[in-house]
């Protein structure tokens, strides 16, 4: 997955306004809203994988975490606002902040000093804004994936 290879090299040392945009977090939860949930435990699966092998954070710990973004996501794709613009933003500023809670509390839970409060407002507020800022750039690459992966077809 060229996605999470990119987020272990280049992305582990470019800085968007001092933090790190987790580009793997927004590419899973664009493409739970576009491809449903199955698809995206699948990329959050192998993007997981990738990037656990590759950290010095508890093994399982991104797969989860993208596992949880995701599902939160899904329940955007279920949505009854579901064509609404503001959605795909939504979804990705909510999976951020869960990603990165649940990433504090695993980190805490395995003995590591990780606070919260800090971490909340230097962290995980900047992320969410450059998160929000990405989104409409890893969506459109999202659509376009999808529509070389499935072209539309005309029903007669």
């Amino acid at each position: 997955m060229l996605v999470s290879v990119a987020q272990s090299t280049v992305m582990s040392n470019a800085s968007i306004l001092g933090v790190h945009p987790n580009v793997l977090l927004l590419f899973t939860a664009l493409w739970v809203l576009q491809r449903g949930h199955g698809e995206g435990l699948l990329v959050a699966l192998v993007g997981g994988v990738i990037l656990d092998v590759s950290s010095a954070a508890p093994f399982g710990m991104t797969i989860a975490l993208l596992g949880a973004g995701s599902s939160l996501a899904a329940l955007g794709r279920v949505n009854v606002f579901r064509g609404a613009w503001y959605l795909k933003f939504l979804v990705v500023a909510g999976a951020t902040i869960l990603y990165n809670v649940l990433s504090v509390a695993v980190l805490r839970g395995a003995g590591f000093q990780a606070p919260l409060w800090p971490a909340l407002g230097r962290i995980v507020l900047p992320e969410v804004f450059v998160h929000m800022l990405l989104t409409p750039i890893v969506y459109a690459l999202v659509r376009v994936l999808c529509l070389r992966l499935e072209p539309a077809t005309v029903e007669i």
